[in-house]
């Protein structure tokens, strides 16, 4: 995996790999409780499968802000990544169906 498009730091082409030093950036603030809760709640199967407990994070309000806001997300960047994808329905397809 090469290690490029990251929005944080400049691309490094000729590395690969998977960047170790991101693996728990979410417990340093990279993320807030109602993050961290929508993303334990979509991966509780895996999670559960590798041996990984959940955080000690309980229901928080900013987690219903995030689920009201996400259509209106979904929809921005849609609009403005259309150039960057090609073909929609293909990309969906990519990422979700296979």
């Amino acid at each position: 995996i090469p290690k490029i498009g990251s929005s944080l730091k400049q691309d490094i082409s000729s590395e690969r790999g998977i960047d170790q030093s991101k693996a728990h950036g979410w417990k340093k603030g990279g993320l807030t409780k109602g993050e961290i809760r929508i993303c334990e709640n979509i991966t509780a199967r895996g999670m559960a499968e590798y041996g990984y407990t959940p955080s000690d994070t309980n229901y928080h309000y900013s987690e219903l802000f995030y689920y009201l806001i996400f259509p209106f997300q979904l929809i921005l960047t849609l609009i403005f990544n259309v150039r960057k994808t090609r073909s929609l329905i293909s990309a969906i397809r990519k990422r979700f169906l296979y």
